[in-house]
């Protein structure tokens, strides 16, 4: 390939891979000025590379990791420049997906040479997309690598693979998308989970659990796992209201809003989200958490006991001198992320959204309070983590379930002794328990939709402590342990 005189030696990069969608091209060279950046990409028919040119106001977002283990760069076109970039190499549709998902190509994934000196890149790319670049750290870029794992697994992590294609099970064309279950039938918050045929397939080894899958299983716990009094006390967001209040204002990104407009605008884009549910008389609010596709949970204790410290056993206020010889009760927001990733601005954005929802609900003459980390101490949960990188979402619902059916007993920040909550072998066993479950549910309230396609486990079999159980064995031992759990 040829390399216009008018660029600087310190503008070419030498790159080992580059993503568009499921297509992959090897070794490249990458030209970045303030104005462009080009990098050559095989066609689809494998002949000569083709260069990309992208501008400035062909982009949403540049993402750029430069750390010593790992360098990479994710560009985000337009749908636009995706369709013109889809043509040129000659992909098709299928092509252009992510492997992993369903959904189609939303960036560009290209990981330049560890030795590269890309000090310089980073200097140019700020120029180049100015507030829409941002620094991401080396586990963040190997979380939005992952999708590529087919073409590129890691060395330390199982590949992710993609689901497995249902079998035909209609004469329609579209069985893959037809609904199979809307649960729970009937709710008095109105709140029901569309679930699909291909959501349902996501449930296969290797894959990654999309939202319909979260946020069903969260109800199904609400619902049906824990006891009536228990769920009076708890509220669970669905999976869509982190994506809403955490989104970037237009504003934002051009530094036309202070950060005090940018926190009520996001407020406001939530604010009428459970409006009926008063959520400073809930013990517990759990928020699921997706970032770079990555799933974490956010868990709110105790919100009303704003700098109050009770004794959790008496219920009674702590005396200072006994603080560390008693289990507390106190407001406190914990953090639980299979990755142990530290993430302060998941904790910011829940403090700001509890300051403008508490003003909202607010008596008059009930006092301001800002939900610093004084008033609600914050806390990362040493837990059992994910050994690969596809069952964050699995970690998110066995956390939440364990956390009702088990409920801590000591809020006391830092919160220890649950690195050993649950084992591995818990978790292998529970995609095969959530499709068993799922069919045992179409079967009750959805009959007409049955048969499903299989998914195929190999020779696992569903396995909670050791013992081999089924979908109704598994619950007899929830409700057991509901009736035998004490309640905080």
């Amino acid at each position: 390939m040829e390399v216009s005189p008018a660029e600087t030696e310190e503008s070419q990069f030498s790159c080992e891979h580059v993503f568009i969608g499921a297509h992959h091209s090897g070794e490249t060279l990458l030209l970045a000025t303030e104005n462009s950046i080009t990098f050559w990409c095989d066609n689809f028919e494998g002949s000569e590379k083709k260069s990309m040119t992208l501008k400035s106001e062909d982009i949403t977002k540049v993402v750029f990791c430069h750390s010593k283990k790992a360098k990479m760069l994710f560009l985000y076109p337009l749908p636009s420049v995706i369709a013109n970039i889809k043509q040129s190499l000659g992909l098709s549709d299928e092509q252009m997906r992510v492997p992993t998902i369903t959904s189609s190509l939303k960036r560009i994934g290209i990981v330049l040479q560890v030795s590269a000196h890309t000090e310089k890149l980073c200097e140019i790319l700020e120029k180049f997309a100015e507030t829409k670049f941002d620094e991401i750290s080396c586990i963040e870029a190997k979380d939005l690598l992952e999708n590529y794992q087919k073409y590129l697994p890691a060395d330390y992590l199982e590949e992710v693979v993609s689901p497995t294609k249902p079998k035909q099970v209609t004469n329609n064309e579209n069985s893959n998308v037809r609904r199979i279950l809307t649960y729970p039938p009937t709710s008095s918050s109105g709140r029901h989970i569309s679930l699909f045929l291909n959501d349902f397939m996501d449930l296969a080894p290797k894959t990654y659990l999309n939202d319909a899958i979260i946020d069903l299983y969260l109800q199904y716990v609400l619902m049906e796992l824990v006891s009536p009094e228990m769920r009076e006390r708890i509220h669970i967001f669905d999976s869509f209201f982190w994506k809403k209040l955490s989104t970037k204002c237009s504003d934002e990104e051009t530094g036309k809003m202070s950060a005090e407009e940018t926190s009520l605008q996001k407020y406001q884009r939530v604010a009428k989200w459970d409006e009926k549910v008063k959520l400073f008389e809930k013990d517990f609010i759990f928020v699921p958490i997706n970032i770079n596709e990555h799933w974490l949970l956010a868990v709110i204790c105790f919100p009303y006991l704003m700098e109050q410290k009770l004794n959790f056993e008496t219920g009674e206020e702590i005396d200072p001198k006994f603080l560390k010889s008693v289990p507390v009760k106190q407001a406190c927001l914990l953090i639980f992320d299979s990755l142990g990733i530290d993430r302060p601005n998941v904790s910011k954005a829940l403090r700001e959204y509890l300051r403008h929802r508490f003003l909202a609900e607010k008596q008059d003459d009930s006092p301001n309070c800002e939900f610093s980390s004084t008033v609600m101490p914050g806390c990362y949960v040493k837990v059992p983590r994910q050994k690969n990188y596809f069952d964050c979402g699995v970690f998110l619902l066995e956390y939440v379930e364990h956390f009702c059916l088990h409920p801590i007993s000591d809020y006391r920040t830092p919160i220890k002794g649950l690195e050993k909550w649950f084992t591995q072998e818990h978790i292998r066993g529970k995609r095969k328990y959530l499709r068993d479950l799922i069919v045992t549910l179409v079967e009750k309230y959805e009959p007409e939709n049955l048969p499903l396609p299989d998914i195929y486990f190999g020779d696992d079999e569903e396995v909670t402590n050791g013992e081999l159980m089924e979908v109704d064995e598994i619950e007899k031992s929830v409700k057991e342990a509901n009736n035998e759990t004490q309640v905080p």
